[in-house]
């Protein structure tokens, strides 16, 4: 039997559809991607350089959140997302990136104050950075404002 008749078989004994000639190239693409991305790394740090100093230092973050939020209104795809995931991560890097969001979750509000108090950005700008919705800016900044005011 064959990779991809295993591969078949696994996938249809969990309910999942086969991948597509697509999903095949795009994690072809991706996978290069990223074997170039670390040997370009590598010749910087061999030549003396810092691989990192220009580095977003949420880049893994923000692709976790892209490669999620593209795949959520696919099922099969979020799942095969997943579990690509879950083989990148260890249960310390879980552990930070949950603690991580709870912290997130808690600066939240004052993020939205400092967004529109002192950077000047409107409700509607500041929702669609946060991916919220408005009521939910306005909400803040209306409970804000109420506490600052007593």
């Amino acid at each position: 039997m064959g990779i991809d008749e295993h591969n078949r078989r696994a996938t249809s004994r969990q309910g999942l559809t086969p991948p597509t000639a697509a999903d095949r190239f795009k994690e072809q693409m991706l996978t290069i991607m990223n074997e170039y991305e670390q040997a370009r790394r590598d010749e910087i740090t061999a030549a003396g350089g810092d691989a990192d100093e220009d580095r977003d230092p949420l880049e893994f973050v923000r692709d976790l959140a892209d490669g999620y939020e593209q795949r959520r209104g696919d099922e099969t795809a979020l799942v095969r997302y997943l579990d690509q995931v879950a083989r990148q991560l260890n249960p310390e890097d879980v552990r930070a990136l949950r603690v991580a969001a709870e912290a997130v979750k808690k600066v939240t509000p004052l993020i939205i104050r400092i967004a529109a108090d002192e950077d000047g950005m409107t409700p509607a700008q500041i929702a669609e950075d946060l991916g919220m919705t408005e009521s939910y800016v306005y909400r803040i900044l209306r409970e804000h404002r109420a506490n600052f005011e007593q």
